[in-house]
């Protein structure tokens, strides 16, 4: 079960609200009150800072030292950047309560580290512990933010990178870039190189990298001027040779955001398909695929003329940091070759281009990184003891990337981001704390959104009132509806807008029923499904200009079409009607405003919703 859970009453009011997800953020402001230096999540009661890098100012520092890498680097310590190992961010933590003579930053003493259970059911794959992990994780603290408050759909970034050029190289991400050598430790692992901080590293396959095509030797066989070791960039500046590590480059450290060499987008992850996210990222079988197919390209002749591109080595023994020539020509470049400041190289823990500091929704600072989480059964949970990856694995907590939105373990050494909030909320009009919390339903979500659990008989004659529908969903079919199932946007050859189209499912009770695809379904289990809106003129039906914004009125599930039922303790949903869901996209939002539910005598029930399937 899902981990948002609040107490209240079943329904007086619904407010469906459509948001599109996708590279901008979603309706925040219906999740996230902003004030100041704080944002409040109303679903989960807790109080985030607004600033989601307050350790890379000096100030809150707390005197920490400087990381750097070494094998003599003290402990705890923050980098430049704001990073640091989990031990180091456990006592920032600490600092932070401790602020102000110990009156706590901002005048609060409980901090913490944002937390992720140990099993998520929306999460895309499973550890060797049983431990949930991947895409799709949301039932976390920073898996809440990234899919539903902010809106973004994995495994697209939260903050894009600008175009850039880094010495003869261009379009370089500070992220981690695949390579083709083990990684060491899980079987899943590949061995990476981050650009962002000159770590070295491994991660599962599932995850989303970028790639930097290389070729062994200088394919051009022109000569290299003498005395120099440095980077020599071939005439058509395309290709960049690296002398130390005998490797030629592809001087576009992003083709892949432009040429794809026939591999699709990506619509979501994971995919079981090679594909590649609109940012140029991909997961490593992709990554291996798009090499393949960069060797076949303009009929075999290969990419630039170049049959024989691969990605490049890593040797998994190496130091996290500093970690350079044969055994890693991708540290080689970040460590000996590019230009710093007038360097000759980049100090650790400096990424190569910086990232643009934009608004988020309500939050600034934030990063495309991971950010680390710890294990705890809820968001309002403390962290608990032992960690995601209890033994004979190696110690490790979560961390979850705003690069892409992947849920994985790191081992405690990692550098990673630090995000904090406290339970419970601080705004100065205390009655906006205890607003009910809305719910996204997404239009991929086959079991569909929000469960009611109400207790006591429900019969056809209970009351549910719903009022405002706003917003659509996009279905596989290559057109969005309105709650009503109309057709408000349309591609191709598919349904035109304002009409509709339907399939026919059987009910419990032996009915068979024509449910628009794209509407709103009321669910009871064990009684059926109803289609909430109707398809009729007031709601868009015939209509070249459908409205996205829909009202409606049911006094009681009979006037919604339901027979005479009557369930003890019922479980109620709802769900996007459709027959395959893989490829939908958008949601409906639901607000619950003033709960309530009554039965034919007009007693009120009281419920408790719990989030998710």
């Amino acid at each position: 079960m899902r981990h948002h859970c609040v107490i209240g009453i079943l329904l007086a009011a619904l407010t469906f609200v459509g948001s599109a997800q996708g590279s901008a953020p979603g309706p925040w402001q219906t999740f996230l009150i902003p004030d100041g230096k704080t944002v409040y999540d109303i679903v989960n009661h807790v109080t985030w800072l607004a600033d989601m890098n307050l350790p890379g100012k000096d100030k809150f520092r707390f005197d920490f030292p400087l990381c750097d890498g070494s094998s003599t680097e003290p402990d705890p310590c923050i980098w430049a950047s704001g990073s640091m190992n989990y031990n180091s961010a456990e006592a920032w933590v600490t600092a932070l309560n401790n602020y102000d003579n110990g009156n706590g930053y901002l005048g609060h003493k409980n901090w913490q580290l944002p937390t992720a259970p140990f099993k998520d059911p929306g999460c895309a794959e499973k550890g060797p512990p049983d431990n949930s992990f991947g895409f799709g994780c949301d039932a976390g603290a920073l898996g809440f933010l990234y899919h539903t408050a902010l809106g973004f759909r994995a495994p697209n970034t939260a903050v894009p990178i600008p175009p850039n050029m880094v010495g003869p190289f261009r379009n370089f991400q500070p992220y981690p870039y695949w390579s083709h050598s083990p990684g060491g430790g899980l079987s899943c692992n590949i061995a990476n190189f981050n650009f962002a901080n000159g770590a070295q590293g491994g991660g599962c396959q599932t995850d989303f990298l970028y790639v930097l095509p290389m070729i062994e030797g200088e394919i051009l066989g022109l000569p290299i001027p003498g005395g120099t070791n440095k980077l020599h960039v071939n005439p058509d500046g395309k290709t960049v040779y690296d002398p130390e590590t005998n490797v030629t480059w592809l001087a576009d450290a992003n083709l892949a955001a432009h040429e794809t060499f026939g591999l699709p987008r990506c619509k979501t992850a994971p995919d079981t398909t090679p594909c590649v996210a609109r940012d140029g990222s991909m997961n490593y079988a992709s990554a291996t695929q798009f090499i393949i197919n960069m060797n076949a390209y303009n009929g075999g002749a290969g990419y630039l003329g170049q049959t024989n591109w691969d990605l490049p080595s890593v040797d998994a023994r190496c130091p996290t940091y500093g970690c350079g020539g044969d055994r890693n020509p991708m540290g080689n470049l970040y460590y000996d070759q590019h230009l710093y400041h007038d360097q000759l190289n980049f100090p650790a823990g400096t990424p190569v281009v910086p990232v643009p500091d934009i608004a988020v929704g309500p939050f600034h600072h934030l990063l495309p990184f991971p950010y680390w989480s710890c294990l705890a059964d809820t968001i309002q949970d403390a962290c608990e003891a032992g960690g995601p990856n209890p033994p004979p694995g190696p110690p490790a907590e979560w961390a979850f990337s705003f690069g892409t939105g992947f849920l994985g373990t790191s081992r405690l050494a990692g550098d990673h981001f630090v995000a904090v909030y406290y339970v419970g909320c601080d705004l100065p009009d205390q009655e906006r704390c205890l607003g009910a919390p809305p719910y996204v339903l997404p239009a991929i979500a086959e079991k569909g959104g929000p469960v009611y659990n109400i207790p006591g008989t429900v019969t056809e004659e209970s009351t549910i009132t719903l009022t405002n529908v706003t917003g659509s969903v996009c279905l596989r079919a290559g057109y969005c509806t309105n709650a009503a199932g109309i057709v408000t946007a349309a591609a191709g050859n598919t349904t035109a807008p304002g009409q509709t189209s339907y399939f026919i499912e059987h009910q419990p009770d032996g009915s068979d029923l024509e449910f628009n695809y794209g509407a709103l379904l009321i669910s009871i289990e064990g009684v059926g499904q109803r289609q909430v809106f109707p398809a009729v003129k007031a709601n868009g039906l015939n209509s070249i200009l459908p409205p996205t914004s829909l009202t409606a009125s049911a006094p009681t599930f009979r006037e919604l079409g339901f027979q005479k039922f009557s369930v003890q303790d019922a479980q109620i949903r709802f769900i996007v009607a459709d027959t395959n869901y893989a490829d939908n996209s958008g949601d409906f939002l639901l607000t619950l405003q003033t709960p309530s539910a009554t039965d034919s005598a007009n007693t009120t029930e009281t419920v408790t919703q719990v989030v998710g399937p």
